[in-house]
């Protein structure tokens, strides 16, 4: 059980930027609303021109320092640092450096698997420092026990290490799932149109599927061809996306990349079961969940086979739409934030 004494601890964020959308923007926007005390920092940097991104990167290194040495809200109990990428664990190292200068601790949150993040880094003395610097890292948290341990096999160090997974927010869990027969679409993907996310893999699986299915695709781009079995549209509002995940049968996300996929958890907050990628975190997510089933990633032979299996099935359905639907609550805002607030008094205590 949580201690009562524990005090809600200040929190500094590092890598957390408001220009992105996706999931890591989305799950610390989420963290802060419940934090009153934690202040996001974002990390500004852009691809170019190269004179802009050192810039940004730079103005971001000095705001930082400056919230060291002129703590205006505090100082803070722990700098967090959110690692979503390869790029970003070399942008943080700075950060990790004056953090140690100014004696704050540090915990680092990870939103990618450790093999992705590391296997991007190709020259051998920037990887040494890189993995020099994060040891000075206190406790790493991870979305997913798998997660978590193909980290520790990477790093050539003990590590302190907890899992902690994204948190809903509460307009999710709250959402009341309708039954299979009130769903007016078939099947739907939320992502980027690329080769990662498995667009071609799902494209060429709805191509051959048996009988009257379609798959609706909400993403970053429109082709000019009629795609047999598909329809596409165009990114969508958050309201949006909860209407149509909760008038679904089946989500499907064939990804090659991914770590903890947000899409998963609110696809089991609407009761809709989900055939994703056996791959980083997803095999923990449907093993908790029992909310969806899992396919290698690339065929597309079994991809159809599961979609088939789930959407004639309804018994199954309903097994995999209830089981989804308990499964959250243990996500809600209250519990993750109780969990960040026992890292504070790990940190504290050593």
């Amino acid at each position: 059980m949580l201690d009562a004494k524990i005090k809600e601890p200040r929190i500094l964020v590092v890598g957390y930027s408001s220009s992105l959308k996706g999931g890591v923007t989305q799950v610390t926007k989420v963290l802060a609303q419940n934090f009153v005390n934690m202040d996001l920092h974002p990390c500004l940097y852009c691809y170019s021109p190269k004179f802009k991104a050192v810039t940004l990167y730079l103005y971001s290194v000095l705001k930082f320092a400056g919230k060291l040495i002129f703590p205006i809200k505090g100082t803070p109990d722990f700098v967090l640092l959110i690692i979503g990428s390869t790029g970003d664990v070399v942008r943080v190292l700075p950060f990790i450096w004056m953090a140690c200068l100014f004696k704050v601790k540090l915990a680092a949150q990870y939103h990618k698997s450790g093999d992705v993040i590391f296997a991007g880094i190709g020259q051998i003395l920037l990887k040494k420092f890189v993995m020099f610097s994060l040891r000075k890292i206190r406790i790493h948290s991870f979305l997913s026990k798998r997660l978590k341990e193909n980290f520790e096999k990477i790093v050539p160090y003990p590590v302190e290490s907890i899992v902690i997974p994204n948190a809903l927010e509460k307009k999710w869990i709250d959402i009341l799932p309708l039954s299979i027969d009130e769903r007016k679409r078939d099947v739907v993907f939320f992502g980027r149109w690329s080769t990662e996310k498995g667009v071609d893999d799902l494209v060429q699986c709805m191509g051959q599927i048996s009988g009257l299915l379609n798959c609706e695709i909400y993403t970053n781009h429109i082709p000019t061809l009629k795609i047999h079995n598909c329809t596409v549209y165009p990114w969508v509002s958050e309201e949006k996306v909860m209407e149509i995940m909760r008038t679904a049968k089946l989500l499907v996300l064939p990804s090659y990349a991914e770590a903890y996929p947000t899409v998963l958890l609110e696809a089991a907050a609407c009761g809709t079961p989900f055939v994703a990628s056996n791959i980083a975190g997803i095999p923990d997510i449907v093993e908790e969940s029992k909310g969806g089933q899992l396919f290698e990633k690339g065929n597309v032979l079994m991809l159809q086979e599961k979609i088939e299996e789930i959407l004639n099935d309804k018994e199954a359905w309903l097994t995999m739409s209830k089981c989804g639907k308990a499964w959250v609550e243990i996500l809600s805002e209250k519990n993750i934030k109780k969990q960040w607030i026992v890292v504070a008094d790990l940190l504290a205590k050593s």
